[in-house]
């Protein structure tokens, strides 16, 4: 009878471990003071670990998400949504369903609540405009184009990803140019049109008011005074 020699075999294993990325919101972009909610009867900060490649956990974001509105609420803004805080302009924005590949410190995207418009749809797409102060003279120039510069107009899809201007359809903007001097409630739509977009058909709307003047002080305080005027047109301040 012929007996084999014993057979030894060797596995090697290797272990690799999912790099994780670290997800913060804020208040205002300052990550030495991370944003704090209730849970329950518990104070907890807005803080976690994200495989990258995966999304910022739905707890965690609706908790923040609600911590954040009551905040703005209280300051009379609107929270629009979060936004990368070493952004230079606002071309994205971080939803439950946006896909975490670094470093991020969130911040608030905030509009001021007595003169904007914010839609947000049931499947994440959010649609955000400013009510339009505008002269007569400037209504009769107006194009689509002027009044989505000029009500400062975004949208974007469920994925955070922003919706090119071109994509965005203006509706009414022809019948208010027929239109006295007053107050149009509702009186423009911003409607997204591209088909292939989680976004299709969201819109907004807001409130026109249309004035003789072509000046508009939009705020002032002891030392400053914020207005909006005409191009190419000179104005002078007279301490009165």
């Amino acid at each position: 009878v012929y007996k084999s020699p014993a057979v030894t075999r060797t596995m090697r294993a290797e272990v690799e471990f999912a790099q994780k990325s670290s997800v913060t919101f804020t208040e205002d972009g300052n990550k030495e003071k991370p944003l704090k909610y209730q849970d329950g009867s518990e104070e907890k900060t807005a803080k976690e670990n994200v495989i990258n490649g995966g999304t910022i956990s739905e707890n965690l974001f609706e908790k923040a998400t609600k911590a954040i509105q009551e905040k703005a609420e209280k300051a009379g803004k609107i929270f629009v949504a979060w936004i990368d805080s070493t952004a230079n302009d606002i071309n994205q924005i971080y939803t439950k369903f946006t896909q975490v590949t670094k470093d991020l410190i969130l911040k608030p995207f905030l509009r001021d609540k007595d003169r904007s418009q914010v839609t947000q749809s049931s499947n994440g797409g959010i649609i955000v405009a400013d009510d339009l102060d505008i002269s007569r003279a400037e209504l009769a120039d107006a194009t689509a184009d002027s009044v989505k510069q000029s009500t400062n107009v975004k949208a974007f899809d469920k994925y955070g990803n922003l919706i090119p201007a071109d994509d965005i359809r203006v509706i009414g903007l022809e019948m208010l140019k027929s239109q006295e001097v007053g107050n149009y409630p509702k009186a423009l739509t911003f409607t997204v049109t591209d088909a292939n977009s989680s976004a299709a058909g969201l819109s907004v709307q807001v409130d026109v008011k249309i004035g003789e003047s072509s000046l508009y002080v939009l705020g002032r305080t002891g030392h400053t005074l914020t207005f909006r005027g005409v191009n190419s047109t000179t104005y002078q301040i007279v301490d009165a």
